[in-house]
């Protein structure tokens, strides 16, 4: 949740906005591996998910 609110407060992070949700993206380093780190708030901006994807 820390990491997805980070990259969430990064407006350089943002890359969608589908029906008012906010998408935001951003490569990350966990341990030793480069992840793809995807946060998404929902329309009032609260956090609501958080994906860890390999790029």
């Amino acid at each position: 949740m820390k990491l997805g609110l980070e990259i969430a407060s990064r407006p350089e992070s943002l890359i969608a906005t589908p029906g008012g949700r906010q998408v935001f993206e951003q490569n990350v380093m966990i341990g030793n591996q480069q992840v793809k780190v995807i946060a998404v708030l929902n329309q009032i901006g609260n956090l609501r998910s958080v994906h860890i994807k390999n790029p």
